[in-house]
């Protein structure tokens, strides 16, 4: 057997792309979606196929991501599109495709690679990333009274009605006062962005560039989720939380994701969480978050939301977080991680 391991075009080579990835790596991609990531996005991907005769066998991708980093921008590559056919399982194909991304990666500037997996093993031993595996916590809570309608067994409904009396006994509450807060829908600006997470977690805090092309493209342009922003801001103190929302336009209507927050304070935190579980709360409907547990500013909105909501969290084994830099330098504590750092599918 020939197998060849190359980078390609992945906009030139769709009619082949597209149909194997929809099969084996997200069954959530069409054809809008699959232009939307690899022909839209800002920066090029560096896409690896391992084929034999053009079928292919492997995929691979690294798609550019500016981080901020202590106030600078740090070009990055995210791991994604990782899949080996269980053909091919025990053979070096997945390891040559990965190392010839890399490769590819550092010579066009990337000095840092991360991404989401629940194939720990693989990322630690032959691919040599630093591995976390219980960074990523999962939080979910009810917006609203869970349905018994959505309830399929004797065992659902018992579930359904526990929580909907523990939902009814936990008593939302009444909002926190907003004082001279002000909760509008609206973005903040960049540099607000930065100067908030720096207020939080510190002047090394490492969190997305959100700059205009990045936003037009990631949030405005996305065809799987209709996201809205919504600040929180104080006469004396400018902006003091923000909170964006996602909703697949085409699956889990009644999912909202919050896939990124921060508050100045406990207080602002609360409010946040106070206005967004008016705005969104509804019967059936839930909110969903995850952040890094390690972060200071991600545990404070998780934290917010278990005071807020009746809610659950957990660490996820199926997003555990795995990176590699050049130069190690990162600490895990100053990653800001959330739902805007995923492939952006369904949150």
């Amino acid at each position: 057997m020939s197998v060849t391991v190359e980078r390609i075009d992945p906009i030139a080579k769709a009619d082949v792309l597209l149909p194997f990835l929809r099969e084996h790596v997200n069954n959530r991609m069409d054809a809008e979606g699959f232009a939307w990531q690899f022909e839209r996005m800002p920066d090029k991907a560096i896409f690896i196929l391992g084929h034999e005769h053009g079928v292919p066998l492997c995929t691979q991708s690294f798609l550019p991501q500016a981080l901020m980093v202590a106030g600078v921008a740090l070009p990055s590559v995210k791991s994604e599109h990782s899949f080996l056919l269980p053909s091919q399982r025990g053979t070096p194909v997945f390891a040559e495709a990965y190392a010839l991304g890399m490769e590819l990666s550092i010579a066009e500037g990337y000095g840092v690679c991360w991404g989401f997996t629940p194939a720990v093993k693989v990322w630690r031993g032959k691919l040599g990333f630093q591995v976390f595996e219980d960074a990523v916590m999962e939080c979910s809570a009810f917006l609203g009274m869970p349905r018994l309608s959505a309830s399929r067994s004797a065992k659902d409904i018992l579930r359904t009605l526990r929580d909907s009396l523990r939902y009814a006994m936990s008593s939302i509450g009444r909002p926190a006062a907003l004082g001279e807060s002000r909760f509008a829908e609206q973005w903040p600006m960049m540099d607000e962005i930065h100067a908030l997470h720096e207020a939080v977690n510190g002047p090394s805090c490492i969190h997305l560039r959100m700059d205009e092309i990045f936003v037009r493209w990631r949030i405005e342009q996305n065809p799987n989720i209709a996201y809205r922003c919504f600040t929180l801001r104080n006469t004396g103190r400018g902006l003091v939380g923000y909170g964006i929302i996602g909703r697949g336009r085409k699956f889990e209507p009644d999912v909202f994701h919050l896939c990124d927050a921060v508050a100045l304070t406990r207080t602002d935190a609360d409010r946040l969480l106070d206005q967004l579980g008016q705005v969104f709360a509804g019967p059936g409907r839930r909110l969903r978050y995850f952040g890094n547990r390690y972060n200071f500013g991600c545990q404070r909105i998780i934290d917010a939301i278990h005071r807020r909501f009746l809610a659950t969290s957990a660490a996820s084994p199926a997003m555990s977080f795995v990176l590699k830099e050049t130069t190690p330098t990162l600490p895990i504590e100053a990653w800001c991680l959330n739902a805007l750092w995923t492939q952006g599918f369904h949150r």
